[in-house]
């Protein structure tokens, strides 16, 4: 997962608070699909992410499995993660 979020609906309300709950259409739960999930699962998230805030992989990271890893891209943020070095290398990796 690249730069994932923790929620959507809280997400939105966080980052423009101005749209009310009823104005979101999709309830995109990632914390709720990343518990029931049962294959190898990374994380990838710059720690510069302005979009989707670091935070965000930081709570999804307590709910990872003993064998899923969770990777911080130093000094990145949202638009440029698949340009990182350490993520190409992580990536290459794993696949």
């Amino acid at each position: 997962m690249l730069a994932p979020y923790y929620d959507y609906s809280k997400l939105i309300r966080r980052s423009c608070p101005v749209i009310m709950p009823f104005m979101v259409k999709y309830r995109i739960e990632t914390h709720k699909y990343l518990c029931d999930c049962k294959t190898h699962v990374a994380l990838f998230h710059g720690d510069r992410d302005t979009v989707i805030g670091y935070r965000n992989s930081m709570e999804l990271c307590r709910l990872l499995k003993n064998d899923d890893i969770f990777i911080t891209l130093e000094g990145e943020g949202h638009d440029s993660l698949i340009f990182n070095r350490k993520y190409k290398r992580e990536m290459s990796r794993i696949l």
